[in-house]
């Protein structure tokens, strides 16, 4: 069942990895209004689709899985819409250049090993959940982890978001000292 409805989580990945650029996009900007805008807007399309999806049609649970990919699209289609209309960016949105990729290798150096450590992190408390189906009463076991585990997951979105804006205020700083010293 769990397959199944990764499954039809597939489509919504490509538009999430675009999306989440995006974000960092206008958040490097400090720009935050519009992503609260353009997020609630798609999450009231979202309880539409998802109650017609899973209650109107035959998908049932695969219609949930299959509406968070329908809503993931659309928040990236009207932040990227956002991006290309809005006057703000004529200066900094000029097209692609070959500039922009002389930093990738650089990057992933970073990238890469951090996204492994995030990855291995949230996979070892997934493998405690398996795990926990082996032990006796696993029906306990496996809820009681999974409700400690998801508890886990909302405690570290805190820190991480925290995180970020602290990232971003640095990242600030740093710009106006390069431009300072220009």
């Amino acid at each position: 069942m769990a397959a199944l409805y990764m499954k039809y989580l597939i489509p919504g990945l490509f538009a999430y990895g675009f999306l989440q650029n995006t974000l960092r996009f206008l958040q490097t900007q400090s720009i935050v209004i519009p992503l609260v805008v353009f997020s609630a807007i798609p999450l009231g399309i979202h309880f539409g689709i998802v109650y017609s999806l899973v209650n109107k049609t035959s998908l049932g649970f695969k219609g949930a899985a299959l509406a968070a990919s329908i809503f993931i699209r659309i928040s990236f289609l009207s932040l990227a819409m956002y991006v290309v209309f809005a006057n703000k960016f004529k200066n900094t949105w000029k097209g692609l250049s070959l500039e922009s990729f002389h930093y990738i290798i650089r990057n992933s150096k970073l990238a890469l090993p951090s996204a492994a450590m995030i990855c291995l992190e949230f996979w070892a408390f997934e493998i405690l959940v398996f795990l926990a189906g082996l032990m006796p009463n696993p029906e306990i076991t496996t809820s009681l982890l999974a409700i400690c585990v998801n508890t886990e997951s909302i405690a570290y979105m805190i820190t991480f978001g925290l995180s970020a804006a602290a990232s971003l205020v640095l990242l600030r700083r740093f710009r106006s000292m390069l431009l300072e010293l220009e």
